[in-house]
């Protein structure tokens, strides 16, 4: 009785700190029932007897390029059993997707990337041999971007294909407001990530603003800010007034912001497309603060500046207890350095 209580009550604490509230789904009879592992081959159809198909699917809230990653993970895996990988975000669907065609296409996945296979979901869902996977990452996925070079190195360009309209949005943005001016990019990750088990913590306010203080003594132009979160925004604007600028992306004070999705049209396609958009520029930026994430990772590893200065504030990770991680950040911030708190000076 007591193990199926704390179950309960760590899946409604789940379901309160995940942000992935989903608009209805398309359904596929087809894939009613099947086994959703690693080995189980379904037959789906009579086609393409002679290959073997690997359906990646979306199975959890992790942000934009937390799928990219993963996706890449599982693509590496459908490359070692001889299998052909195509990412299912239609029928399987993520927190990105609208319950409409954005860019003529159902598949969330295609709405920033092209498709990683020449071959299309209709045709594989009536073929002979058909994997689906779990959905949900494992030990073959690396904890970030980083921490595993093989994954960008080997896969990222052969199979990530960013769609045009994006560079072209981020390009716009940069002449506009960074050309022939010296910036500092802040990536300042908010309230999602306090207590997300096993993640790292993010920055404090008085850690940021200490180590921007310190980086504004070079006489940088302007600060390029991305942060998901209002309220930092409005204390960077406070503080540094017309030197900061930032994307129109959605900001708010809560952990749920895909749930407003009568924020503006298409609010879920362009809680993905900000992100990306914003990850372009900053890897246009030559000096990065930033805490760890697969966004500013990624910035910098797709960065043509070979002289890209990054600064991660580093604090550790959250714990893997669901229950203690929901305070663990908020005492931390508290407490002084010498009974485990935060360092004030980074």
């Amino acid at each position: 009785m007591i193990g199926f209580l704390k179950k309960r009550i760590i899946k409604s604490i789940r379901r309160k700190m995940v942000d992935t509230a989903l608009p209805a789904f398309r359904k596929n009879k087809k894939l009613d029932n099947l086994k959703h592992n690693f080995s189980q081959i379904n037959s789906l159809g009579e086609k393409n007897s002679d290959k073997k198909f690997y359906v990646i699917r979306i199975n959890y809230g992790g942000g934009l390029f937390s799928i990219v990653l993963y996706v890449l993970s599982e693509i590496r895996y459908a490359e070692s059993i001889n299998a052909i990988p195509i990412v299912d975000m239609e029928y399987f669907i993520s927190k990105y997707n609208e319950d409409k065609r954005i860019k003529k296409t159902y598949n969330s996945w295609e709405y920033y990337f092209k498709s990683i296979s020449t071959f299309n979901l209709h045709e594989v869902y009536e073929s002979k041999n058909v994997i689906i996977n779990s959905g949900i990452p494992d030990k073959k996925m690396p904890r970030d971007w980083k921490s595993d070079p093989e994954i960008f190195n080997k896969f990222f360009s052969k199979y990530i294909k960013i769609r045009p309209e994006f560079y072209k949005i981020s390009e716009k943005f940069y002449d506009k407001n960074f050309k022939n001016k010296k910036v500092l990019a802040v990536h300042f990750r908010g309230k999602g990530m306090y207590n997300t088990p096993g993640h790292p913590f993010t920055p404090t306010p008085k850690q940021i603003f200490s180590k921007v203080d310190e980086y504004l003594k070079r006489d940088f132009d302007k600060i390029f800010l991305v942060t998901a979160q209002q309220n930092y925004l409005d204390l960077f604007k406070k503080r540094y007034g017309n030197k900061v600028v930032y994307f129109n992306s959605f900001r708010t004070n809560t952990t749920k912001a895909f749930h407003f999705k009568n924020a503006r049209l298409n609010h879920r396609y362009k809680m993905g497309r900000d992100i990306l958009v914003e990850m372009l520029v900053l890897s246009k930026m030559k000096t990065l603060i930033c805490s760890r994430s697969n966004v500013s990772q990624l910035a910098s590893l797709i960065s043509d500046n070979k002289e890209f200065e990054i600064y991660e504030i580093w604090n550790g990770f959250n714990t893997n207890n669901i229950i203690l991680g929901l305070f663990l950040w908020d005492l931390k911030r508290i407490l002084p350095e010498f009974l485990g708190g935060f360092k004030n000076k980074i």
